[in-house]
């Protein structure tokens, strides 16, 4: 009886718990609910006596200009992608409210610092509260001081910046700089970084992404440039690779570390290797259809991951030929597979072959793998003339489940 009456009292305090009012808690918001006894979301803020800044103040070439923090709930209303053509610094504290598809476009003759500290957060956000309110952060500049630190931004992912539909909350085109560092980017339409574009350089240091369709888009080259953060609690919870022309292209020695959550490359192109490309223990790489990986000679693909740690090559589509291949025409000894899944390959078998395949005296250590649903051979190479063996090939402790052909050299 006594048991009976502690499990009775339990259960009071979990329906007791779990039925607390929610409302908005924060007591400088405009619907504050003093009842409330959880945050629901809904806060908003006035914009009473806040700033609204006209389109052209910081159009001028050449210039400097602060935005400090006004000691309001909202300092500034920005009503138009407003053009940068001045070095621009927010100042810790300061809170910019864009109404329907506003947003700051920073031009090549301008810099965006935003900057925040233990003096205060920076808070870019929407007047309306749903996702897409507003254009985002928009920059086409090489400008070393384009710096986005400790900030949120958020409900952003409108109206893009040009002809090419891109969407996010941060915007970065081609050639441009940037080093967005412990930011956190929420409830975007679109992508929460986009950076798809060529020639540029850029740094993502322990950013938050969530709520979002992607947490980034962003060309080949600079998914070397992610470390840490968290990418998860978005409609889909992967870093988005681009295929396009040079943006499917490792143009320097990079390492693409485990940022639990996959690395998804964009359909129907060639994810080009021009490196020496070193993949992390635990990543996980999924292939949208006809995508092949390509190292050609002179560079390198070293992917070993760890008995606990597996490196995972796999089709967003489950199933035999989700996508096509990884293709090795180098003769790099640094050429090496390792405690890895490759999962779904072999698309089109009769021109693929192989899940792996390897061109004429091609370079690979290949050793403790399962190769899973594939509808090509696990591997397949070319031999010269007169040739009975690829003597640049070794492999070891290979394993294959539902794979037509295990090695084959032709």
């Amino acid at each position: 009886m006594k048991r009976n009456g502690i499990l009775i009292l339990m259960a009071i305090a979990l329906v007791m718990s779990s039925c607390k009012k929610k409302g908005c808690t924060d007591p400088t918001a405009t619907n504050y609910d003093a009842s409330a006894e959880k945050d629901d979301g809904s806060c908003t803020f006035s914009t009473a006596n806040a700033m609204t800044l006209d389109c052209q103040v910081f159009n001028q070439t050449g210039t400097t200009y602060e935005l400090v923090d006004l000691g309001l709930d909202v300092d500034y209303i920005v009503n138009c992608q407003m053009p940068i053509s001045c070095d621009l610094e927010i100042k810790p504290g300061v809170t910019i409210s864009f109404t329907s598809n506003a947003g700051l476009n920073v031009n090549s003759n301008g810099s965006l610092n935003a900057v925040a500290t233990t003096a205060g957060p920076i808070l870019f956000t929407g007047v309306d509260k749903v996702a897409g309110a507003w254009a985002g952060l928009y920059i086409d500049s090489e400008d070393v001081k384009n710096k986005i630190s400790g900030c949120t931004i958020e409900f952003a992912g409108g109206d893009s910046f040009n002809s090419n539909g891109d969407e996010g909350g941060i915007i970065l085109y081609a050639t441009s700089k940037a080093e967005v560092s412990n930011t956190t980017i929420e409830n975007c339409a679109g992508y929460g970084i986009n950076s798809n574009y060529g020639g540029c350089d850029f740094t993502f240091t322990n950013n938050t992404i969530t709520g979002c369709t992607h947490p980034m888009f962003t060309a080949a080259e600079y998914a070397g440039s992610i470390s840490g953060g968290t990418f998860t609690g978005n409609a889909i919870d992967a870093i988005y690779i681009d295929t396009y022309a040079s943006d499917g292209e490792v143009e320097t020695s990079q390492t693409w570390t485990n940022l639990n959550v996959p690395y998804r490359v964009k359909g129907g192109g060639t994810l080009k290797n021009s490196a020496n490309w070193i993949i992390a223990p635990g990543v996980i790489i999924e292939f949208e259809p006809s995508v092949e990986v390509r190292t050609p000679d002179g560079h390198s693909l070293y992917a070993v991951g760890t008995p606990s740690e597996l490196i995972t090559f796999r089709g967003v589509v489950a199933g035999q030929g989700a996508w096509e291949r990884l293709y090795f025409d180098s003769t790099n000894p640094l050429n090496e597979i390792g405690y890895a899944e490759i999962i779904g390959g072999g698309e089109d078998p009769t021109n693929t072959n192989g899940s792996v395949n390897l061109w004429y005296d091609a370079k690979l250590n290949i050793h403790d793998v399962h190769f899973i649903d594939n509808a090509a051979c696990g591997v397949y190479g070319v031999l010269s003339g007169g040739q009975t063996v690829n003597p640049n090939y070794s492999s070891s402790n290979l394993t294959f489940t539902n794979t037509p052909c295990t090695e084959s050299f032709n």
